[in-house]
């Protein structure tokens, strides 16, 4: 057992339902890191198209941050992780956007569904950090930043139920209506 916290919580990426679904979903090709890069990187998966590098935790987001920044860095990569504790049915997410020389961390972000299944990740309804709302929607070539996505409160929840549906459930069609069951197209 390693004491030098967060290596043994960084990685198993590949395992991760979580991100087996959001690659499916987003159509990213994710390949497996070299394991003789070390740590964090030999716990990360990779896609080429985005220059994402993705990886979970089941620890604080925070030391995970710590330990992947100079990584971003020197791969000149953005990164994605997933925080997936046990105890937890939403995963939480922190993404790294590396530009000249420098990352910036979104972080309190949770997953959000658009009507037509476009996947986003948004501030968590409970972030009060004073930073700008800003939406990143994932597609399989860009992260696109954008405002968030949804005009209404009901509109947020609705993205948020549909989120769940397509963790838990798998579900992620546009037929399978907003919070409260009822298609109003």
């Amino acid at each position: 057992m390693n004491d030098n916290e967060p290596w043994p919580q960084i990685g198993q990426a590949m395992n991760s339902h979580v991100v087996r679904t959001l690659a499916r979903a987003v159509g990213w090709r994710l390949t497996d890191m070299p394991a003789d890069l070390g740590l964090p990187l030999a716990g990360c998966l990779y896609c080429e198209a985005n220059h994402l590098l993705v990886t979970t935790t089941v620890g604080s987001l925070a030391a995970s941050i710590a330990a992947m920044d100079s990584v971003l860095v020197e791969t000149r990569s953005d990164a994605l992780i997933i925080r997936t504790p046990a105890e937890d049915a939403m995963p939480g997410f922190a993404l790294g956007l590396w530009h000249s020389g420098r990352v910036t961390w979104h972080w309190m972000l949770t997953l959000w569904v658009d009507v037509d299944a476009g996947l986003w990740l948004v501030p968590t309804p409970d972030k009060r950090d004073g930073t700008a709302a800003s939406g990143f929607q994932l597609t399989a070539r860009h992260l696109h930043v954008e405002e968030v996505p949804w005009r209404t409160a009901h509109e947020r929840a609705d993205g948020l139920v549909r989120a769940i549906r397509l963790l838990v459930h798998g579900e992620r069609s546009p037929a399978s209506g907003p919070a409260g069951g009822e298609d109003r197209s």
